[in-house]
């Protein structure tokens, strides 16, 4: 691997980080974000296989601890394929599971699936399904992690239609990837329904809209004010423990161009900001 693990970074109180650290590669990000993350992101899928998965996500953490980093892990298809259970599901997980757990004390959460209720809607496949596949896959992570946090970013249908999520989810947040307030209901309206599902053990994790495409300046504007109405929520909402922007850096998808935090120099200063305050409690 050619990497020797950093110390055992400490557990922080509030996890901060940004939510595509590792689309672009660990490499590339971490030393960007080295003064204002305590949190990275893995979720590199160019080996599907379990065993590519866990060597992956081992170097992206191996990377992160060299600054004090633990990294939240994806598996998006480690047990499911799109919004579908894989067959062989629970040797998946096992075989990948089996490889981390010795490096359990580096991994800050796991991640089993991004938006499980609405890939399934997509799909067509029922919820009551995605809720059961859902439960067996979380259930047997919990197996091999008992202590590791599981945790699951939604969009504002699961929480509209009341969709159920497995109660063994230990961190729970939304995306909301529009003006802040739109028709009236907003990032404050979500998270007042989430903060009213959560168990007294499950907390809140924020997932600020925080890129611009095309990246007009209005765009920038716009994000900049957003997040210090985030900044505001977690100065006044004790569930939440971690805050996650989407995303950093720029990124170019044919002829549509996103401007991440990194290349908007307000808006960068302002989770610079909250980085510094959340670390700092």
């Amino acid at each position: 691997m050619g990497c020797n693990f950093g110390p055992v970074p400490a557990t922080p109180h509030f996890y901060f980080g940004y939510l595509n650290d590792a689309c672009d590669g660990l490499e590339y990000v971490l030393p960007q974000t080295a003064a204002e993350t305590n949190t990275a992101w893995s979720n590199r899928t160019a080996d599907l296989t379990p065993t590519g998965i866990a060597s992956a996500q081992i170097e992206d953490m191996c990377a992160a601890s060299q600054s004090g980093r633990k990294c939240v892990l994806e598996i998006d298809d480690l047990a499911f394929n799109g919004a579908l259970l894989r067959s062989d599901w629970q040797s998946r997980v096992d075989q990948w599971a089996g490889i981390l757990t010795q490096y359990s004390e580096y991994i800050a959460a796991i991640y089993p699936l991004d938006e499980p209720m609405e890939r399934a809607n997509l799909a067509g496949i029922p919820s009551a399904t995605m809720f059961a596949n859902l439960s067996l896959v979380t259930t047997r992570l919990k197996s091999w992690f008992p202590a590791t946090p599981l945790a699951v970013i939604m969009q504002s249908f699961t929480l509209s239609q009341n969709l159920p999520l497995p109660a063994n989810y230990d961190w729970l947040g939304f995306d909301f990837y529009s003006d802040f307030t739109s028709g009236g209901e907003g990032v404050v309206h979500f998270e007042d329904l989430l903060e009213n599902r959560l168990s007294s053990s499950q907390r809140a994790i924020l997932v600020p809209f925080a890129w611009a495409n095309p990246g007009t300046v209005g765009q920038q504007i716009d994000r900049t004010q957003q997040a210090t109405l985030y900044y505001d929520l977690t100065l006044n909402r004790p569930k939440i423990i971690g805050v996650f922007p989407f995303l950093f850096q720029s990124v170019d998808q044919g002829t549509s161009h996103a401007s991440g935090v990194r290349d908007i120099p307000a808006l960068h200063a302002i989770f610079q900001t909250i980085s510094q305050d959340l670390r700092s409690r």
